[in-house]
C-alpha cells in the first residue's frame, strides 16, 4: 500500500530527513532511529509541540538520536532502502492516524507509533535524558484526540512559510 499521500508536510520531510541523514551516515537501511532523528528535526511540527509540552528539548533529543546514529556501522554508498521495521513503523502511524480519525498522518502519529512499536529505542534516550516513555505516550494521546490537529499543523505550515 502506497502511504506517501495521507502523511502531511512535516511529515513527508521527516522521512525525507531521515533517508537524507541515513544516506550521510552511510548506513545501508533508513530505520527507526533514522526516523526518529527526522521527527525531531521538524520544529514547528505537531510532535515539536507534544515535545515542548513535555518539557523537552528538542536540540537535547536530536543530539542523543545523533549519538546512536554515530554508533551505527556505516559503509554503504548505494541509496539506502527502507528497512522492514521501518516501513511497519510507517503502517503503524498510519493506525493511529485512522485511530484518531485524522485526515493525515502527522509526525505526533510517528512519534506514538515509535513511542509503542520501539521502547526500546525511546527508553535507551530516556535513559539519557531522563524523560518517562509512558509519560510521552499519554501526553500524545491526548494531544491527537481532537481533530484539530490536522487543522493546527496545516496553520503552522502556513506560518512557517510566511516567515
Amino acid at each position: 500500500m502506497e502511504f506517501r499521500q495521507y502523511f502531511s508536510e512535516h511529515a513527508r520531510d521527516a522521512i525525507r530527513h531521515a533517508a537524507d541523514i541515513c544516506r550521510q551516515f552511510k548506513h545501508p537501511e533508513v530505520g527507526p532511529q533514522h526516523l526518529l532523528f527526522g521527527v525531531l528535526c521538524q520544529r514547528g511540527s505537531s510532535s515539536a509541540r507534544l515535545i515542548r509540552s513535555l518539557g523537552l528539548k528538542g536540540n537535547e533529543l536530536i543530539f542523543a538520536v545523533e549519538a546512536i546514529l554515530n554508533k551505527l556501522h556505516g559503509e554503504c554508498e548505494t541509496e539506502p532502502a527502507f528497512a522492514a521495521d521501518a516501513r511497519s513503523l510507517l503502517a503503524a502511524a498510519y493506525r493511529e492516524a485512522k485511530l484518531r480519525r485524522h485526515a493525515l498522518i502527522h509526525t505526533v502519529h510517528l512519534l506514538i507509533a515509535l513511542v509503542l512499536e520501539y521502547p526500546g529505542l525511546i527508553s535507551s534516550i530516556s535513559s539519557l535524558l531522563s524523560f518517562d516513555s509512558a509519560e510521552i505516550r499519554a501526553t500524545a494521546n491526548l494531544i491527537t484526540l481532537d481533530n484539530s490537529e490536522d487543522e493546527d499543523e496545516a496553520k503552522s505550515d502556513e506560518e512557517d512559510a510566511a516567515n
